[in-house]
């Protein structure tokens, strides 16, 4: 498996198995999944203004230099979300007998930011993700990938949240709530509602 995503403190360049895959129709949510943690973690001036800057600019696709945008269709089963599955590997020296506990997975989801993107607020081309084969994934339809920068317009920021009676209960990461964050989801309206026309500026 290829990295498919840039963490935002580093500046290698995506690599790609292929350029594009199916293009498909999305449904009219999905999933962008932002690792805020790492070296940052700390930081939450940083962070805070990295929401900011992807409320306002939104997420970069290779219009703006990068080389893409990556989305989940969504599932209950926070493991199956990119790019967590692959960042566990980078996580899997803290477990125990090199393996993940779940307290270091439970630890890593808090790291991450989720974008719901509104595809009907846009009109972007989605394609299956060309990184991902069959075998690799249950679905490959929960993958998706567009060439093109997503709005902010048609964002909203949610942190996840898992269903920690399931979790207790069977040891399963499902979620429980996307819990929405205001002050960032505010911002959002006020930056990119539209232009209000006062009377004293019509023509007449």
């Amino acid at each position: 498996m290829l990295m498919k995503y840039i963490p935002f403190q580093l500046s290698k360049p995506v690599q790609f198995r292929r350029e594009k895959c199916d293009q498909v129709i999305p449904p009219r949510y999905l999933y962008h999944l932002d690792y805020t943690g790492g070296i940052h973690v700390g930081e939450n001036d940083y962070a805070f203004c990295k929401r900011l800057n992807i409320a306002k600019e939104g997420l970069y696709g290779k219009d703006k230099g990068h080389g893409g945008v990556w989305a989940n269709v969504y599932q209950r089963n926070v493991l199956n979300l990119w790019p967590i599955p692959i960042d566990s590997w980078d996580w899997s020296m803290i477990g125990i007998s090199g393996l993940v506990t779940d307290l270091v997975y439970k630890m890593m989801i808090q790291y991450y930011d989720v974008w719901r993107i509104d595809t009907s607020k846009i009109k972007n081309k989605w394609y299956l993700d060309s990184n991902l084969q069959a075998g690799e994934v249950k679905d490959l339809s929960k993958y998706l990938y567009t060439p093109t920068s997503v709005s902010g317009k048609a964002l909203q920021l949610f942190h996840i949240e898992l269903d920690m009676d399931v979790f207790n209960d069977h040891g399963d990461f499902i979620i429980g709530n996307l819990l929405p964050v205001k002050l960032v989801n505010d911002f959002i309206r006020m930056s990119h509602r539209r232009k209000r026309i006062h009377i004293n500026e019509v023509i007449t």
